[in-house]
């Protein structure tokens, strides 16, 4: 497919999510992902249709980032709709921690503060900020 605008696109047309997507987020130059109010968190390809791998967390996503060790994406950090964070391992493809729900509302953004060693995330929602 060509847009107007001349840019080559491609429609992916397999549905991995049954609900709203709410963030796509670059891996790296050749993967990206999704999250859903589904409770799923999909990992795609650029080059296929279909998503490489689907990992059902439990909870609803709305927000995700990503941890690199050594250059490489191996964690997800994800906001949930009941306040929440999870910590989502890449490779073992599942959810690994689910901290305590510290915000009254939905968390809206998740963000990384410094290299994953340190280990400082942060979260963000209508009602508070909270440095982990």
């Amino acid at each position: 497919m060509v847009p107007p605008h001349g840019v080559e696109c491609k429609v992916l047309n397999e549905k991995s999510h049954d609900g709203i997507v709410w963030k796509i987020l670059p891996l790296n130059e050749t993967q990206f992902v999704t999250c859903s109010n589904d409770k799923k968190i999909s990992i795609w390809a650029n080059n296929r249709e279909k998503p490489l791998s689907t990992i059902d967390v439990n909870t609803p996503i709305n927000s995700i980032c990503a941890c690199y060790v050594e250059d490489e994406p191996a964690f997800l950090i994800a906001g949930t709709f009941n306040g929440g964070v999870g910590l989502v391992d890449l490779k073992k493809e599942k959810l690994v921690t689910l901290k305590d729900k510290r915000h009254q509302s939905y968390v809206s953004s998740v963000c990384t503060l410094s290299t994953f060693d340190d280990k400082i995330f942060c979260s963000i929602s209508a009602d508070s900020v909270v440095v982990w």
